[in-house]
């Protein structure tokens, strides 16, 4: 209980440490409290490599996109046994969500079809799921 004898004195000595010494302190067990950044496991390098064409590849607002994505292990093996999702955001607005269904239509080939709501720079992030392994991967597109 060294803290709590440390917290006393401080207490008892609170009317000569004043204002400025009071917000010092309060900043240091602030401070000591946070989570050390090296706390946080680094993300795992992912085994997965994924692909994307949308067609058409200048696709326009409300049209149909139909997103085509290809996964594949580190030696380009097409990859069956894994889920794949497509989100589609507007990095500039909040748009909602705007979830593709992506189905498995030959080893390592993904489909699905979807629609930009509006004009503009979009992301659509791609996550494939194999088991407890999850890879991640945005590619930007420019709506007409």
């Amino acid at each position: 209980m060294a803290s709590e004898s440390f917290l006393i004195r401080l207490l008892i000595r609170l009317p000569r440490i004043g204002a400025g010494g009071l917000l010092f302190f309060s900043h240091l067990i602030l401070v000591g409290c946070a989570p050390h950044p090296a706390a946080v496991p680094p993300p795992q390098q992912s085994s997965l490599q994924i692909t994307l064409q949308a067609t058409p590849t200048k696709p326009r607002q409300l049209d149909p996109t139909t997103f085509t994505v290809r996964v594949a292990d580190r030696s380009g093996k097409p990859i069956t046994d894994v889920a794949v999702t497509a989100e589609l955001a507007m990095p500039t607005m909040d748009m909602g969500r705007n979830a593709v269904v992506m189905n498995l239509v030959e080893p390592g080939r993904y489909d699905g079809t979807g629609r930009f709501t509006m004009a503009g720079p979009w992301t659509v992030s791609v996550r494939a799921v194999r088991g407890k392994e999850v890879s991640q991967q945005s590619f930007p597109v420019e709506v007409q």
